[in-house]
């Protein structure tokens, strides 16, 4: 608790090693959404939601919701799966609201503002460049300690896996510090009660996903064809 409060009166803003794994989910979240609308309303002939009663529900209003549901599960909640899921619905949310951008960019609230896909192209990119460089940034020894607190809150919400009471060791190895809290979080970790992880579902197709890919790249026709195709 000392250690954290110093932290914050230092005003230091503590990176976390869930960040590029949540970005991403929720970059991934977010484009899924766009193409998933579009493809909708495509195959749909772009109904308009409400239109009986004399409304028009757009999905801007709903990608606000979700966004805001993300926002409270991450204010509300501590444990990391809620982050998780406050990721992949922020994603949603944001997917839905900037799918209207066209709307918000021209006079006449243009859906199919033909600039509106250049756009959203572009603020995807800028996105994917957000999580590349937290991920690549190497953390200070403090957000290492901060990091592996993190982890051992876990323990307290649930019984931690092996996985992570490795992985929190790991990152307090790394921070190097003789801080007592951060020492006496080492020894804690040491005895608690662990158990071995099973993979949910989402978790066995994501490394199925994975490996798929992996052989995919690795066939040497792979290059040849996607330079090709472009």
């Amino acid at each position: 608790m000392l250690y954290t409060q110093s932290i914050m009166t230092r005003g230091v803003f503590i990176r976390s090693i869930d960040a590029d794994d949540l970005m991403e989910n929720f970059l991934v979240a977010a484009v899924a959404t766009v193409l998933a609308i579009r493809a909708f309303l495509y195959a749909t002939d772009y109904p308009a939601f409400g239109s009986s009663i004399g409304l028009h529900f757009a999905h801007v209003l709903w990608g606000g919701l979700l966004m805001f549901v993300a926002l409270a599960l991450a204010m509300a909640f501590l444990d990391r799966s809620s982050r998780r899921l406050s990721a992949v619905l922020g994603g949603v949310g944001f997917g839905a609201f900037i799918d209207e951008l066209g709307k918000f960019v021209t006079q006449n609230n243009d859906y199919f503002f033909e600039p509106t896909i250049a756009i959203l192209y572009i603020v995807f990119i800028l996105v994917y460049f957000l999580v590349r460089i937290l991920a690549s940034e190497e953390l200070r020894s403090e957000e290492y300690v901060a990091n592996a607190f993190e982890l051992a809150k876990e323990a307290v919400l649930r019984r931690v896996d092996t996985t992570e009471r490795d992985e929190a060791l790991a990152l307090l190895r790394k921070s190097r510090s003789s801080d007592p809290a951060a020492l006496a979080l080492a020894g804690v970790l040491g005895v608690v009660s662990v158990h071995e992880r099973r993979d949910g579902w989402l978790g066995r197709a994501r490394k199925t996903a994975q490996a798929a890919y992996g052989h995919l790249v690795r066939n040497r026709f792979y290059e040849t064809g996607l330079v090709s195709l472009f």
